[in-house]
This record gives structure tokens, C-alpha cells and sequence, in this order.
């Protein structure tokens, strides 16, 4: 019955065999060749330790990768004197290692014969990306060629359809990784007022009437009110539901309005504005400080302000100052660069500004500026102490000008750091739009063609519909000049509702008529506007009580009755011109080097002309003024009767331009306050990566010379006159510490490794690095190619890594040292379980505590190592202080260890081991273990196999699954018998070495405790009893104990 469970359990053991069979092979021959592979690169091992041979003198393989690691390059050092060369197998083994696939190995073999050294190799290439998908575009989209922009969309009516970027094709790494393919660029379109997107994000549709706006990402669909010139009295208030915008200034005691956007391109005097979403002024705001304010919702932007009051939904954006204005910003208060805020009370979340406040009272009166700011005040230059600035509702007296700093709330208090800029706050943009109304709609394009058929083929695709569903509805055709008909198509889904009427009327705002009287050289002119909407018409005795104010003559009051009537815009001669007494002239100044010309209008008086344009010009001609002139402005103030202009600056010279000046590009991170931190794969960020160390290598380019090449281009004077271009500025690189400059003076190049600093126009290089404190958050982790010296501590959790020595004067944490020479510790290591050293050299500290300690040369230790890890390459000490002690932990060395006290009277577990080298030793607990599990595994193949053979003994032959199972095992055992009788040799390998190590003691100049176990190249030794003043060491197999011999 045994034998029977036995064999059902071995028949499910084969089902699960048959399906892992391929890989059992591959791994057991994969295994094989790599404890071969291990056998010769340990008898190679041996050898060296034999041979006591110092490998920092032996070449060196630096590898690196390329092209998305698509090539992969090595580059081979040459040993230095009584060093070893690299050879083939080095090389092999670091390739292996890397898992690098498809090595030419020629190109090894001929570089190794070759002795080529310090010249990179390219020894392995995979396959790179071909190439990058097709970018997104847009086949479709309102207000280009397809619908002219005066034309308004309807609800339901198609604005955009894009095409989604596609992927390229991907390539393999030399290490056998795929690589991605990568896409194409994407169009992002974000939905904005009155407008929805399409799930997919490849179609937008407008849901009311109104026109198409695109400002960068977004788009919208609004109602527009423009206004060509100026709003005035005569125009008067605007009140709209949707944009508006003003081309020219708004006058005094206007109110505007609007649910939408406000843009004015001129500027804003003593008026109401308001805006349920951004207001944009092109020039100025200047207010009286009377109950006037400007209010949005949403951004506020203008050129400058002036005694205004301001309130802003989000933020307020000013390009140049801000005087003695009440400002309200819900969220950020920006002031563009060399500008000031300057009088007035302001209210913000954030403020970034140049400067705030006046250097003293008694410069300008009692001008007093008041801040109320809740999170930041960040200033770009200045700050005065004429300042009252509450900060997270704290008040903070300014006791001196401060620069360039920013002002926070941390911990309840206000804290000034350095100056960090302050970007707009912007939330984003969502749409919310009720989805009943979205469902009524009815998706349709409108297109413009001479096909029908073709426009059929692209309203399908627009619409994402079949053909054969689509309805096509004639809104308009027209012949063009080659005599094709032109259709304007409204096409839709047949089996929708039909589209929003296109001849449906929309309700106009109400705008009353108005009109103009304007003097002229032909005679007196008349323009009656006409009403908008349900405004009012202009009456008739309107037009002629101005008429009778102003003291017209032969006025054709027939004519005026008749354009009142008609009232189409058209400017009409109603009379005569008027008497030339009253006409207006011009005066013209210019400077004596012929720079710059001015000019000053005289008004003409009650009744009269102004001046013309062709006597503005012969006025200058006159003056010697003939080139240059600003034909467009005269005309402009003339036509707009701006003559309260003073100096109006109509000719101005064209300065001579120089050419590029000689230019120096520095190559290296000149700005070292900013930290970029980097995330890894999951999001998360280590605050400790912070160090803004510049490593450069020898031969380095640092800087390079632009030379002049342009010789620059020549000036005019307003006379005709040239003026010829400056010479350009000339330039040379400046030689730092530790740089040279090549041959031809355009290339400055580092003459050895270390921290490149760019100080005073001038970079030097720096072998060391020194950190005037501790490592801390402050300083982040550090990576240097020279030596660092740290004259603090070195805290918890941070890394220090260099090329050269470490040298910290006080105490490590539980950090990490990696060091290619030295690490000498001024105090001690208190690891915390956490510290781990490393040194190509040696470590010198006071003292080592729960810390890992590992060097390559000596340790040396002055008071105490206390339950911490310690592996030297050659010698350990710890005598030199007062206690000396070695207490707890494990100790290594290759050589001796030397130390006043070992263990503790409470017989605390304490491991010394010397006379073998660490890497030996390790070698050999590995062996052990392999050996022990592939033991285990095979006395369970064996009594599996002597099963089946049984069965097969008792019933005659076995059945093909069981056979093919016991040959797998049969093959299976044999693989093991290989592998263990390898690990036998290897073993007798090390252990034959460790007989042959002649060094090993362990000295005590004091006292060792019971609880010490004494390990001499293999031997160990359990201290029993308390021993003073003794020598361990090995002896016929043993570990043996003497009078102490000294170290």
C-alpha cells in the first residue's frame, strides 16, 4: 500500500514534470555552466589572494550605454605599475553580469591584442525605435478656412474633429528589454464656456448660438458686442449677456457690463467695469479714488494702475506699477519685472512684486501702503520699512528694507527665506453642463463645397456616422469665377431631430442711435448712426441743437432732416467749411541732432477746421524732417480730433544696430539654488537627492567662445542721415583654478576631476568638496568625484559618495559612506543599526556603534566598537583610547585584530575571525549552503527512483508516463551528483587556501571575556574563562593561546 500511494504521488509529480520540463532543463544546464563558470573565476581568485596582489593597480572596464541602452560600449584603463591587464574574461564577466545579448566578441579580442586603451567600443547593439507615431491634427476646425469668422455656430454645430496621434514602432535594448513605441504629440482641447467635448476627445459641438473663440487650449462659443472706437458719453453704457470688446478707450462715468470677457485695447479712465469673467486693458487704469471700481470674476490684466478700485475673482496681473490703488485679489497679485506697488490698501492671497513701498515718507508726502496678504509675499528687489504688511492676519513691522526675499507663515510665525517667484494661481477649467440639454441637441457640420459627394465623405468622418445615414440640407450656392456652383451644406444624422433653425432670429441688446458733427477742409459733416436691437433712434432736433451751440453757417438743414431719417452710418457734407480764422494749425520741434521730431496741435477755435494732413507734412519738410515719419498717427489724430496731445513724437530716428558681441556659453549648472527632485517609479520623491554638486571630469569642455561674426546693421536719422553701426564688444574666456583654454582660445577645459563652481565670470574646479555643517536636508545626499570633507555631522538616512577620501569631523548617523580611498571620522559612527561603511582604503574613527564598517586596507578604531559588523582587508585596531573595547558583533580580519578589551563581564556574543580573507569566507558559507539543499534534493530524486524501480520489478514493465518520469529523474540525479561533486572541489579548493594563509592573530592587551569565539583560518576557539594580556593564534589545526606578543 505504501508503494502504492508512493507511485500515485510520483504519477502527479510527473503530470506537474512534463509541463516544467524544458525549464528544468534549462536551469539545471544553466546552473551547470555557471558553477563552472564560478570554478575557474575562483580559481582565479585563489590565485591573486595568493599572491597578496593589490588590485587598485589593475586596469580598469568602464561600461555605459546609449540610444535608449540600443548600443552598449566599453572602454578599457591601463593598469598602473604592478598592476594586471583586463583580459577576455574580465571582460565576459562584467558583459554576463549585465545580461548584455549579442556580444561581438572580435571587437574584445581586438582591442585586448591591441592594447588600446581610454577609447570607448561599441560590443553589442540591439534594435532601436524605428520611428515616432503620427502626431494628432485637427481635419476639421471652425473659424479657419471652413467658416469665415464674422459667422456665427449654432447649437449642435461641429467646431472641431481631430485625429488621434498614432504609435511608431518599438526596438529591443542590447540587455534583450523591449522598447516602447513612441506616439505621436497629442492636441489638447479643453471645453470652455458653452461648449461639450465628445468622450474620446476627438469632436466639440457648440450648445448655444454665438461665435468660436480659441485662446490657447480652450475653446469657447459666446455671444460678442465689438465696439470699433472709443465709449463715451455719446455712445454711453453697455450692458451684455456674452464678450465684449472695445477697440478703442473707455471715457469717464461709463459703466460697462458683460457676462463674459471685458477686452479694452486702449485705456480705462474714471469708469465702472464688471465682468463675470476676465477683464483685459490694454493700456491704463487711472481713477479719481472715487466709488468707481473695476470687478471680475475671473483674471484682471492691464498695462498699469492708478487710483483705482479693484476687485479681482482670481488674479490680478500688472505689467508696470500700481499707485495708490485699493486692490482685491481672491488669489494672486502679479507685478511685472523693474516695477513697483506703491500707495493704497491691497488684499491678496499671494503677491509677487519688484518693489513695495517708498524708500522713505518724506520722499513723497504721508503715502502709506498697506498689505493684507494671507500666504506669501514674494519681492523681486526691494521692500521699504514705510510698509504695513499683515501677513496670515499677523501683523510684521518692517524695521529695514529687505531684498529679494519672500515672506512666509511657518509654524505661527512669519519667516523670510530666499526670493521664490510666485506664478498666477489657475484652477481648471471645468464644464458643467446640464445633460438634458446636451441630449435635444442635434451633432451637425456645416461645409462649403463643389462636391457633394466628397462633402458626403467628410461629414461622415466629422461625425463619426455612415454615409448612408447622413441628411444634407442646402443653406446657400453661389457661382464662382470659373463658373463651378459653390454649395454652403448643413449636413446631420437622418435619424435625429433636425438642427437649430439656421434663419432663426437672436435676440440684440438694445444700443440707442448717435451721431457726430465734424468740421472738415471739405466742408461740414454729418454721420448718424442707427439704433441696435429696440434702442432709440437719434431725433432730429438733437442733431440741431448742437448745430445752433456751435454756430454752424449755411447749415443744409433739408440734408440733415433727410440723413437723421436715413441714419445708415455714412458721414454726409451738410455744409460749407467753416470760416479759416477758426481753423486750427500745427507747430514742429526738432532736436538739433535730427533724432527725434515732435509736434504740438493747435486746436481750431469754436467752429472751425482742424488742421490737414498735407500741411502737417509740408510743416515738417520745412524742418528738415524728411524721413521716418509717422504717416499712420498724424492721420489718426487728425481723424480722431486728439489734439489735447502736447510733444506728439511723430519722427524718430533708427538707432544703429551692433552685431552680436563675441559671446562665452557656459556648459556647466551655473544656478546651483535650484533643486530639481526626481520621482521614482511610483510617484514618490526622496527630499535627501538635493545635492546641486557640479562633477566634471579631466579633459571636460567647461565653456566655449562664440566668435564675432556680424558686423551689425546702420542707423537713419529723420534728415536721411546714416548712422553706422558700434563696434561689436569683444570677448575672451577667462582661465580658472585647475582649467586650461585650448590652442585656438575657444574652448576652456577642466584639468582634473573634482566640483566645478562659476563664480565672478570665472569657473574653477575644486578637488574638494566642503560642507560647512552638517548633511542634512539642506545639503541632500552628496556624490563627488574628488574628496569631501563634512565639518558637521552626517545625519540619519543621507549618503555621501567619493571618488577620494571622506573626512567628517564630527559623528555619522545611520547613513551611508561609500569612499574610493579614506574615510576618517573626527568623532565616532553611531549607526542605529542603519550605518554602512565603505573604503578602497582605510576607516579611522573614535568610535563605532550597531554601524557596518567595511575596508578594503585597515580599521582603526581609538575607544570601542559596540554590536557592529567589521571586515578589514588587512589589520583591525582598537587600542589606542582609554577603553579599547570590542563588545558584541562580528569582527574581521585578514591579517591580525588588535584591541585592549574584547567581550564584557556579562559574556555579551562576541565573533573575532582572522588569517582568511572576507571574500573567502564568504565564498565558502555559500558552498555550504548550495551544498546542503541540493543534499536534500537528492536523497528525495533517490527514494523516488528506487520506488519506480520497485514497481517495475514486482508488475513487469511500467507505463510510458512512468518510464519517461524515471528517465527524468535518472537525468535529473545525475545533474546533482555533478553539482555536488563540484561543490566538494571548490570547497577543499577554499579550504585548502585558508591551510596555506600564514597570517592570523589576535592580540589583547587587557582583558577577553567568556563569550568570545576566536575563528584563526577556520579553527575556532570558545573563550571560557577570563584572560588578560594574551595572543590567539594558529597551530596544528588549532586556535591556541600565549603571553601577549604585541601587535
Amino acid at each position: 500500500m505504501e508503494d502504492k500511494s508512493r507511485l500515485d504521488a510520483l504519477e502527479e509529480m510527473g503530470k506537474k514534470l512534463h509541463l516544467m520540463e524544458e525549464n528544468i532543463h534549462k536551469d539545471e544546464m544553466s546552473v551547470l555552466e555557471s558553477i563552472e563558470e564560478q570554478l575557474r573565476y575562483l580559481e582565479s581568485s585563489l590565485e591573486k589572494i595568493s599572491s597578496e596582489h593589490d588590485h587598485s593597480l589593475d586596469g580598469k572596464i568602464k561600461l555605459e550605454f546609449a540610444d535608449e541602452k540600443t548600443e552598449a560600449y566599453i572602454t578599457i584603463t591601463a593598469p598602473k605599475i604592478g598592476g594586471k591587464k583586463v583580459n577576455f574574461d574580465d571582460v565576459m564577466e562584467l558583459l554576463l553580469q549585465e545580461k548584455i545579448k549579442d556580444i561581438d566578441e572580435e571587437v574584445i579580442i581586438k582591442v585586448l591584442k591591441a592594447h588600446t586603451f581610454d577609447k570607448r567600443f561599441l560590443i553589442a547593439k540591439g534594435i532601436p525605435s524605428k520611428y515616432t507615431g503620427r502626431d494628432a491634427c485637427f481635419a476639421y476646425q471652425c473659424l479657419t478656412e471652413d467658416v469665415a469668422i464674422s459667422e456665427e455656430v449654432l447649437p449642435g454645430q461641429l467646431i472641431f474633429y481631430k485625429t488621434l496621434p498614432t504609435y511608431g514602432e518599438g526596438g529591443i535594448s542590447v540587455t534583450g528589454e523591449k522598447i516602447p513605441p513612441c506616439p505621436g504629440k497629442d492636441i489638447k482641447v479643453i471645453p470652455g464656456n458653452k461648449v461639450v467635448i465628445s468622450e474620446n476627445k476627438t469632436r466639440g459641438y457648440a450648445l448655444e448660438r454665438g461665435h468660436v473663440f480659441w485662446e490657447g487650449d480652450i475653446v469657447s462659443v459666446e455671444k460678442i458686442k465689438e465696439v470699433k472706437g472709443d465709449v463715451d458719453s455719446i455712445l454711453g453704457n453697455i450692458n451684455f449677456k456674452g464678450r465684449v470688446h472695445i477697440y478703442g478707450s473707455v471715457s469717464d462715468g461709463i459703466t460697462i457690463k458683460t457676462t463674459g470677457d471685458l477686452i479694452v485695447d486702449g485705456k480705462v479712465e474714471e469708469a465702472n467695469l464688471e465682468a463675470d469673467g476676465n477683464i483685459k486693458i490694454g493700456q491704463s487704469m487711472v481713477g479719481g479714488g472715487t466709488s468707481k471700481t473695476i470687478k471680475a470674476k475671473g483674471n484682471i490684466i492691464a498695462d498699469s494702475l492708478e487710483k483705482v478700485i479693484l476687485m479681482a475673482g482670481k488674479n490680478l496681473i500688472i505689467n508696470k506699477n500700481i499707485v495708490n490703488s485699493d486692490i482685491t485679489a481672491s488669489k494672486v497679485i502679479v507685478v511685472e519685472s523693474g516695477s513697483f506697488l506703491r500707495g493704497g490698501k491691497v488684499v491678496a492671497q499671494e503677491i509677487d512684486v519688484p518693489n513695495i513701498g517708498l524708500e522713505s515718507k518724506e520722499k513723497k508726502g504721508k503715502i502709506e501702503t498697506i498689505l493684507n496678504i494671507q500666504n506669501k509675499v514674494s519681492v523681486r528687489e526691494k521692500i521699504y520699512p514705510s510698509v504695513k504688511l499683515s501677513l496670515g492676519n499677523i501683523n510684521y513691522p518692517l524695521s529695514e528694507e529687505k531684498e529679494r526675499v519672500t515672506m512666509v507663515i511657518q509654524e505661527g510665525k512669519v519667516e523670510i527665506i530666499d526670493y521664490e517667484q510666485i506664478p498666477p494661481l489657475e484652477e481648471p477649467i471645468q464644464f458643467e453642463e446640464p445633460k438634458e440639454i446636451v441630449s435635444t441637441l442635434t451633432p451637425f457640420v456645416i461645409l462649403e463645397t463643389t462636391s457633394l459627394l466628397e462633402a458626403k465623405e467628410e461629414a461622415a468622418e466629422f461625425l463619426g456616422l455612415e454615409r448612408n445615414k447622413l441628411e444634407i440640407q442646402e443653406i446657400s450656392k453661389t457661382l464662382n469665377e470659373e463658373g463651378e456652383t459653390t454649395y454652403k451644406l448643413r449636413i446631420f444624422s437622418k435619424d435625429a431631430t433636425p438642427p437649430y433653425p439656421w434663419e432663426e432670429e437672436i435676440e440684440v441688446e438694445p444700443v440707442d442711435g448717435r451721431f457726430r458733427i465734424i468740421p472738415a477742409s471739405e466742408g461740414l459733416y454729418l454721420t448718424v448712426y442707427p439704433p441696435e436691437g429696440k434702442g432709440k433712434r437719434t431725433a432730429e432736433e438733437e442733431v440741431l441743437k448742437e448745430i445752433e451751440e456751435k454756430e454752424y453757417d449755411e447749415v443744409n438743414l433739408q440734408l440733415v432732416k433727410e440723413t437723421v431719417n436715413r441714419a445708415k452710418g455714412a458721414s454726409v457734407i451738410i455744409g460749407p467749411k467753416q470760416h479759416n480764422e477758426m481753423d486750427g494749425s500745427v507747430n514742429v520741434n526738432v532736436t538739433e541732432d535730427f533724432s527725434k521730431a515732435a509736434i504740438t496741435f493747435i486746436p481750431p477755435k469754436k467752429g472751425g477746421n482742424p488742421v490737414e494732413f498735407k500741411d502737417v507734412i509740408k510743416a515738417l519738410k520745412k524742418k528738415g524732417v524728411v524721413e521716418l515719419i509717422n504717416e499712420k498717427l498724424i492721420k489718426d489724430t487728425i481723424r480722431e480730433n486728439k489734439f489735447d496731445t502736447p510733444s506728439l513724437m511723430v519722427a524718430e530716428q533708427i538707432l544703429a544696430q551692433a552685431g552680436p558681441n563675441a559671446e562665452i556659453e557656459i556648459l556647466i549648472k551655473t544656478d546651483t539654488s535650484k533643486i530639481v527632485l526626481a520621482e521614482d517609479d511610483r510617484g514618490r520623491v526622496d527630499f535627501r537627492e538635493r545635492s546641486n554638486i557640479t562633477n566634471v571630469t579631466k579633459g571636460q569642455i567647461l565653456a566655449i567662445k562664440r566668435p564675432l561674426e556680424n558686423p551689425g546693421t546702420a542707423g537713419k536719422k529723420i534728415n536721411g542721415e546714416i548712422i553706422p553701426p558700434p563696434p561689436p564688444l569683444e570677448m575672451n574666456l577667462s582661465l580658472g583654478k585647475n582649467t586650461e583654454i585650448s590652442e585656438d582660445g575657444l574652448k576652456l577645459h577642466s584639468i582634473i576631476d573634482g566640483q566645478a563652481i562659476y563664480i565672478n565670470e570665472k569657473i574653477n574646479v575644486e578637488p574638494v568638496f566642503e560642507v560647512k555643517g552638517d548633511v542634512n536636508m539642506v545639503t541632500g545626499n552628496i556624490d563627488f568625484l574628488g574628496t569631501v570633507v563634512v565639518n558637521g555631522n552626517i545625519l540619519d538616512g543621507f549618503k555621501v559618495k567619493a571618488e577620494g577620501d571622506i573626512q567628517v569631523k564630527e559623528v555619522v548617523e545611520g547613513a551611508i559612506l561609500f569612499a574610493g580611498a579614506n574615510i576618517n571620522i573626527g568623532g565616532g559612527v553611531l549607526g542605529k543599526n542603519k550605518a554602512t561603511l565603505f573604503a578602497e582604503g582605510d576607516i579611522v574613527a573614535k568610535y563605532a556603534e550597531s554601524a557596518h564598517l567595511v575596508a578594503k586596507g585597515n580599521i582603526k578604531i581609538s575607544e570601542f566598537v559596540l554590536h557592529s559588523f567589521l571586515e578589514a582587508g588587512k589589520i583591525i585596531t582598537v587600542t589606542e583610547g582609554k577603553r579599547g573595547s570590542i563588545m558584541g558583533g562580528k569582527i574581521r580580519a585578514t591579517e591580525c585584530v588588535n584591541a585592549r578589551e574584547i567581550g564584557s563581564p556579562m559574556s555579551t556574543k562576541t565573533i573575532i575571525e582572522v588569517g582568511v580573507k572576507p571574500q573567502v569566507r564568504e565564498q565558502l558559507i555559500n558552498i555550504e549552503k548550495l551544498s546542503q539543499e541540493d543534499n536534500k534534493k537528492f536523497e528525495r530524486i533517490r527514494l523516488d527512483i528506487i520506488t519506480l524501480k520497485n514497481w517495475q520489478k514486482e508488475n513487469g514493465n511500467l507505463s510510458p508516463e512512468k518510464e519517461h518520469l524515471l528517465t527524468k529523474l535518472i537525468k535529473l540525479q545525475n545533474l546533482l551528483i555533478m553539482k555536488l561533486r563540484s561543490y566538494s572541489e571548490r570547497k577543499e579548493l577554499l579550504e585548502a587556501q585558508i591551510a596555506r594563509a600564514d597570517k592570523g592573530n589576535i592580540n589583547i592587551i587587557g582583558t577577553v571575556y567568556p563569550g568570545t569565539t576566536m575563528i584563526i583560518r577556520g579553527a575556532a576557539k570558545e573563550v571560557k574563562e577570563v584572560s588578560k594580556a594574551a595572543t590567539f593564534f594558529f597551530e596544528n589545526n588549532e586556535v591556541h593561546t600565549k603571553a601577549y606578543q604585541g601587535s
